[in-house]
């Protein structure tokens, strides 16, 4: 044996004895004499693997392949540092390369399966995990992986399978019992997940990632306040993610809190987001006050979606004289709606794939005035491409009901009744009043006919609610209980497109113990063709908005269909959306003051009758004549609006 040979055999015996530092001490040493070691290079790399350094593992393992080109254990390690660098189609490319070197490999078949899960190819990463687990049968990291990409594909009873021979091999590993909650979670088993979730924290409490699945599951649960506790013990755990903390951010509307202590978390974010980032400063744009604006729309919603239903009629109606659109899509779904803005803005570009800076770089050569952001803290936001400031003027619109945080954009769309003089004050941005709605929306082409109110057929009052079920809040749900008890003949209709079983019975229970019979809350189920929706709400006499998060889409929808919509006034702006929308269109009289009018008002609608029919006869004509429905006149609004921010910045020294 070479002395090579032997300083290498005692470097890899210290590195499985885990002392990485003199081990790597060894490898350098023999690099130094032979830069063109492969094996020296190979498990150097190792070590900067097992350190967490991706980069340079990657460097020295890529190394190691130019001079033996199909070593399978290297090439299986060059895909773990290449997944670590999230390189994902490389990381499959070494992984598959590893297999064809070996393909007796396990660790690489596995390796491959797992990469091709994370890429959601999850056929593939069934076969790939199929072919480990036969190389290496019973072993759990195998049986694990197996059940999650089969979980996926709906095939649970084959996942559970696998999961359970997972865990009963090693039951005291967290992430083969996170990997099964996972998966009960997508069959609904809500419960049995949240139990599994809880086994794995109890197991390994500091891992963040465990407390994030909670904090989704108990959010899905309706459980709003309690998820945001679990996100915060994501983030205690090292779980950092942008998501997480948007998501706290994001579901700190659901609760009735301070908005000033609330704004506090998105200042905080923001500055995060715009550490390290270089803000534009100087623009090249043409300072003519009055010439034609280009403004930029940013979102991911350009579809069906209430982003997409609310401003794709203001952009149908704009006058082309005065505004350029341009479009900037971080989703193409290719359904009508989508095609109908393809249409209409010719300055289309899909930035699904561009990095914010190259998006920042494409809104500034296309020199944009206005850029407006509609996403907020929802899917598919862009909000450090705002942070840059690519565009003289920035304002926050439509797509989410509280401040950025970010100082670089400049205003909020909204309108007086949203954001009245004493809240300014929740806003980093500053406000930017409507003269009339702060919405507008596509009147459906073959709309269903407002029909007769549902108790002349069954002589039973109906109440209900096509919200979002996580807005029902404890306040919400207490109030519906006073007013289905001060109205004995009546029912509580519920609709809720993402609910499930777990989360209505939940619904429920809590309602029966606010001694309502279970008998009266009736939930239906979700109706995906949009028009047999719509039609579902002439099965109401009186539609309950939920508070504080109010709804908007459901609002209009109900306005539509002739069904008044009963609010309570808030003290922010997603607690004034109904409010803004039923002051817009002349339905003041549904605005409660506090929860007490707010059951008394629709007590005094049951006890009323006729009055709701005579309502229920005019409502779709008295909105549809509003600004909500009426799109050259929102168009005009929008317009204007816009305007007025460009003069601002052109009188700027």
């Amino acid at each position: 044996m070479s002395d090579l040979d032997e300083r290498l055999a005692e470097a890899i015996r210290l590195h499985r004895a885990g002392r990485l530092d003199e081990a790597a001490a060894i490898y350098d040493a023999i690099l130094a004499d032979e830069a063109a070691h492969a094996s020296a290079l190979h498990m150097r790399g190792v070590v900067h693997l097992q350190q967490g350094d991706n980069e340079l593992a990657a460097k020295l393992i890529r190394r190691s392949l130019t001079v033996v080109p199909d070593d399978a254990p290297a090439l299986n390690n060059y895909g773990l540092a290449l997944s670590g660098l999230k390189q994902m189609e490389l990381a499959i490319d070494a992984f598959r390369a590893a297999t064809r070197s070996n393909p007796r490999n396990a660790d690489a078949w596995a390796n491959l399966g797992n990469a091709l899960r994370r890429m959601e190819r999850y056929p593939d990463a069934v076969a790939a995990c199929e072919t480990a687990l036969s190389l290496a049968p019973g072993r759990p990291g195998i049986e694990s992986a197996l059940g999650a990409a089969l979980a996926e594909l709906d095939r649970f009873d084959d996942a559970f399978a696998h999961h359970r021979r997972a865990i009963a091999a090693a039951p005291a590993r967290a992430d083969y019992r996170h990997n099964h909650a996972l998966g009960l979670m997508r069959a609904g088993r809500e419960h049995d997940a949240e139990a599994e979730l809880r086994k794995a924290i109890a197991l390994n409490p500091g891992q963040g990632e465990y407390h994030a699945s909670l904090a989704r599951l108990l959010k899905r649960r309706g459980l709003v306040e309690e998820a945001i506790a679990a996100y915060r013990a994501a983030r205690q755990g090292g779980a950092e993610s942008k998501s997480i903390a948007q998501a706290v951010i994001f579901n700190q509307n659901y609760l009735d809190l301070d908005p000033v202590e609330a704004l506090a978390d998105a200042r905080a974010f923001a500055l995060r987001l715009s550490e390290g980032l270089v803000r534009y400063r100087d623009y090249p744009n043409d300072r003519n006050s009055e010439r034609r604006l280009r403004v930029g729309l940013v979102s991911a919603d350009f579809r069906r979606h209430p982003v997409g239903r609310f401003m794709v009629q203001p952009v149908a109606a704009s006058d082309r004289e005065q505004i350029e659109y341009f479009a900037y899509s971080g989703r193409d779904n290719d359904d009508d709606l989508n095609l109908r803005f393809r249409e209409l803005i010719g300055n289309w570009r899909y930035v699904g794939k561009m990095r914010d800076d190259e998006l920042a770089e494409q809104i500034r050569r296309d020199r944009i005035d206005i850029l407006v952001d509609l996403s907020g803290y929802t899917s598919g936001e862009r909000l450090a491409v705002f942070a840059r400031k690519p565009a003289p003027v920035a304002v926050t619109y439509l797509g989410y009901f509280a401040s950025t945080g970010l100082d670089a954009i400049d205003y909020v769309m909204a309108n007086r009744w949203l954001i009245p003089a004493e809240e300014t004050r929740q806003w980093v941005e500053a406000p930017w009043h409507l003269p009339h709605a702060h919405l507008c929306f596509v009147e459906p082409e073959a709309p269903p006919p407002v029909v007769a109110a549902p108790r002349h057929g069954s002589g039973q009052f109906t109440f209900g609610s096509f919200n979002n079920i996580s807005k029902y809040s404890e306040g919400t749900l207490s109030a519906w209980a006073r007013i289905l008890t001060a109205v004995p003949r009546s029912r509580l209709l519920m609709r809720d497109t993402a609910s499930s079983e777990g989360q209505r019975s939940q619904i429920i229970g809590r309602l029966v113990g606010h001694g309502i019979a279970p008998d009266r809350v009736v939930f239906e189920p979700k109706l995906d063709v949009y028009e047999e929706h719509l039609a579902g709400y002439g099965r109401l006499d009186l539609a309950l908005d939920p508070f504080p998060y109010n709804g908007g889409t459901t609002t209009v929808e109900a306005l539509y269909m002739g069904v008044p919509v009963l609010t309570l006034h808030g003290n922010r702006y997603v607690a004034h959306m109904s409010e803004s929308i039923l002051r817009a269109t002349g339905l003041d009289e549904w605005v409660a003051a506090d929860a007490d009018e707010y059951v008394a008002k629709a007590g005094g609608g049951a006890a009323t009758p006729q009055n709701l029919d005579a309502i229920r006869s005019r409502l779709r004509d008295q909105v549809r004549g509003s600004t909500l429905f009426d799109a050259k006149a929102f168009a005009r609004d929008l317009e204007a609006a816009f305007r007025g921010m460009w003069r601002a910045w052109c009188l700027r020294p």
